[in-house]
């Protein structure tokens, strides 16, 4: 039987077939046997995302033409709800939403061109990269719509390599802190180390110098760990000022969260792993100075002194109970 009959149909997959609910009474018409519309639909959307298809050998392939341009064999990728909606999206925003068509088509296979850094199949890899690639797509047609002009574009190009150096300056402030952060630990370790491998007996005839010498190197690191963070603290908010002139003046017609999330939102997370950088920095210098300050009292004398006027009141209060 070739499961066209009356009987009741296989469920198949994770859908239920349509015939288990629409029986065929009288003729020949039938509901159909599975749910396949979804499956077609997708393909056809996913052809409909290129700008060229071609066959090599019976394998479809297809081009998107960006920057690289991509050459990318078809394949056959799954369908999801969220992913099939994400389909439907990106086709209703370049065939439905108004005139300039070839335009946001041109806009979306580029960011899909650009967002492909591997050779996956188009349509497993679809899935992945469209959300990106159509917000991408859609931020830049809006500044064409808005600005009806090359010039504005640009200015979303301009952006990326803004931010691109704006990062860069931050880490850039990061690597230093951490690099002065070091180079005062290893001062610290340096004279430590080279006063508790001193003959016992020339040590103990020198203890004040050496006294001195750990309150300043103690010093040094807490000014100079001052000064490294007061400087990076100033060039940031310099930074951060900067940065809302330029979003005022070149990117208004960005809204907020268009901004935030091409800039804002990078920029405060790099800003955020500075700050913990920066606490984390502050702790060890501050440690390592009062274990220098603490190896100076030691040096004269002074715990030991104070040590014993401890014991000396102790006995002074027990004798007196």
């Amino acid at each position: 039987m070739d499961g066209d009959g009356d009987a009741a149909p296989r469920i198949v997959g994770p859908s239920q077939s349509p015939r288990r609910f629409a029986r065929t009474v009288a003729g020949n018409t039938r509901a159909p046997f599975e749910i396949v519309w979804r499956s077609l639909a997708a393909n056809a959307i996913r052809r409909s995302l290129v700008n060229e298809i071609y066959d090599v050998e019976g394998v479809v392939r297809v081009v998107l033409a960006g920057t690289p341009t991509r050459r990318l064999e078809m394949g056959e990728g799954d369908i999801d709800p969220i992913s099939f909606a994400a389909l439907q999206g990106a086709a209703r925003w370049i065939f439905l939403e108004g005139p300039d068509a070839e335009l946001r088509h041109t806009l979306l296979t580029s960011e899909l061109a650009r967002e492909w850094r591997d050779g996956e199949a188009f349509a497993a890899g679809l899935q992945n990269r469209l959300p990106t690639a159509q917000e991408s797509a859609g931020l830049t047609y809006r500044a064409h719509v808005q600005q009806s002009s090359k010039d504005t574009i640009k200015s979303l190009s301009e952006l990326r390599k803004t931010l691109a150096e704006e990062m860069g300056k931050v880490t850039q402030q990061t690597r230093d802190l951490t690099a002065g952060l070091w180079r005062d630990v290893a001062v610290a370790v340096v004279t430590i180390s080279f006063r508790y491998s001193m003959d016992a007996t020339k040590a103990a005839t020198q203890g004040s110098a050496y006294a001195l010498i750990f309150v300043l190197v103690a010093a040094y690191i807490v000014t100079s760990q001052a000064v490294t963070v007061r400087s990076n603290r100033a060039f940031l908010g310099v930074a951060e000022g900067a940065r809302a002139l330029w979003r005022q003046k070149g990117y208004a017609y960005l809204s907020d969260d268009e901004f935030n999330a091409l800039a804002g939102t990078p920029l405060s997370r790099a800003r955020g792993i500075y700050d913990r950088v920066e606490f984390t920095a502050n702790c060890v210098a501050g440690v390592v100075a009062v274990g220098l300050i603490i190896s100076a009292g030691w040096e004269i004398g002074l715990w030991h002194a104070l040590n014993s006027r401890l014991v000396e009141l102790y006995q002074c209060y027990i004798g007196m109970r």
